[in-house]
Order: C-alpha cells, then structure tokens, then sequence
C-alpha cells in the first residue's frame, strides 16, 4: 500500500477510501484481515481522522466491519453479493423504466437515441472503454428520467458497485 498523495479538490478522507476500496477489490487485503487506524496512519502518511472516515464510509459499502478496539476486519466482496447486486439492478431497473416511460420527454427521447448512437459507434470502432461509459450513461439517463429520486439514488449506487466490484471476481 502507497502512501496517499494529496491532490487538490479531493478530500483526504476520499483519498484514503479509494485507495483501501482498490486494495480490497483487487484482493492485496484479504477477507479477515484487519487493519487499524494507526497502522493505517503510518502505512498511508496521513492523520488518523481521515483513516477513521475512510473507514466508515468503507463500513457503509460492506466491504469492513468496525470493531471497536480492535480494528476494521475486511469483508470484501463475494460472488453472491455480486449476484445480489446484479439482480437488485435488474429488478429496480425494470420500474426505473417503467416510470421514465411514462415521464419521459420528446427531448429526453432524442437524447438517449443520441447516446446509444454513440454506443453503438464505439461498439463498431471496437472500443470497450468508450462503449462501456456510453452504457452507463444511457442507464444513468432512465434513472434520471424515471422522474423517482429515490430510485434514481439507488440505482446509481448499485451501478457504481458493479462496475467497481465487477473486476475482483
């Protein structure tokens, strides 16, 4: 693990979330492992603070569990909960779309055509990357579309899981 380099505009505590997030996605800290916010200060070269909040928010997404006293023991990501995330996203999908449907706009039509146009363009040119953005943002736009925030909140969440967690298995 590298220590956390400082980039302007990204909060410290942000830093240290991507960088153990990364650790754990890509198996370098194990399932049952555990770090400490001390260990962790001197490894990564930053304050114990922004470890702690790290640390949270990492609890949040189910990838540690806080133990006082004793430090955060990694639980990383199983292939299940990958399968529950996927069929989450499927099923809260199909009401997202449902509800776009119904709310969407002539305008709001003619910009998701625009989208999966250029999807299709960066499928042709043989560029994943390209591609793969394409189809988040045409996702992210029934989401929006649906008119739901709450909806749109959650499906956001799981579409930034999977495509997180979608190369650590």
């Amino acid at each position: 693990m590298e220590k956390v380099i400082q980039e302007k505009g990204a909060p410290l505590a942000e830093q240290v979330f991507m960088v153990l997030e990364e650790e754990i996605l890509q198996g370098k800290i194990k399932p049952g492992d555990v770090i400490t916010e001390l260990k962790l200060s001197k490894t990564l070269g930053v304050s114990r603070t922004p470890i702690r909040e790290a640390l949270q928010r990492l609890e949040q997404e189910n990838l540690v569990e806080i133990r006082p006293n004793r430090g955060a023991v990694i639980l990383g990501i199983t292939k299940d909960d990958l399968e529950v995330i996927y069929d989450m996203r499927i099923r809260l999908e199909g009401l997202a779309a449902k509800e776009a449907a119904k709310a969407i706009t002539q305008e709001q039509l003619k910009d998701m055509k625009e989208v999966l146009d250029l999807q299709e363009f960066y499928v042709e040119k043989n560029d994943p990357e390209e591609q793969e953005a394409f189809d988040s943002r045409f996702h992210e736009m029934v989401y929006e579309f649906s008119g739901k925030r709450l909806l749109y909140e959650v499906l956001k969440t799981l579409h930034h899981r999977i495509t997180r967690y979608r190369s650590c298995l």
